[in-house]
């Protein structure tokens, strides 16, 4: 059955546009429905009306906005956490490294640059080695090759000191902390803390 107040509408549309030349417009109905009217007028007067029930296109476009909206608002709370825990990090008196399953550095602190006389950017991307003596180097990769999350390792947990090279090539006395995290859609971290103890 034909509702009249829709037909009234879609009327009052065309009778709106009569004058003017093709156009195309989107029109919210009085039962909530969006319709797409396009009209095509013809020199002799008459009119060519073509109407499209958009209402669940709409629906979805909608959806969508509110799915960007959402992630725009995830984003920006990432960021933002991201931003908080740089500071922590930057402020701690100990350095901090982290480095992948494969020994490369992933991120080096501002105490991890005074430290050890690298900057960030010299270091990051390059095997944790380069701060070790060779003896110790040699087997820092076995460990982590052996390495799985929960288990018991002298690599992880527990605070210990270890001999470690500056960037000038001396060596000092540091004291070491590494803990392992794992994340769902990445591959295993491991966090050193690390003091200089001379």
């Amino acid at each position: 059955m034909e509702d009249p107040n829709i037909d009234e509408s879609i009327d009052a549309i065309i009778e709106n546009f009569k004058a003017k030349s093709n156009r195309r417009v989107e029109r919210k109905l009085p039962n909530g429905r969006s319709v797409d009217i396009q009209f095509s007028f013809l020199e002799n007067g008459s009119v060519i009306v073509v109407t499209s029930d958009i209402s669940d296109l709409k629906e979805k476009e909608e959806h969508l906005l509110l799915q960007n909206e959402e992630m725009l608002k995830i984003q920006g709370e990432l960021k933002g956490s991201e931003q908080r825990i740089s500071k922590i990090i930057e402020s701690s008196p100990d350095g901090i490294i982290t480095i992948n399953r494969g020994g490369i550095i992933q991120s080096f602190s501002n105490s991890a640059e005074r430290a050890f006389g690298y900057f960030a950017e010299e270091v990051i991307g390059r095997n944790v080695k380069i701060l070790m003596p060779k003896e110790i180097a040699l087997e820092h990769d076995y460990y982590l090759e052996r390495y799985f999350i929960g288990q018991s390792s002298s690599l992880v947990g527990g605070v210990r000191v270890v001999d470690a090279v500056r960037k000038d090539g001396t060596t000092f006395k540091m004291e070491l902390r590494v803990e392992a995290v794992e994340f769902e859609d990445a591959e295993a971290l491991f966090i050193g803390t690390v003091r200089d103890i001379t």
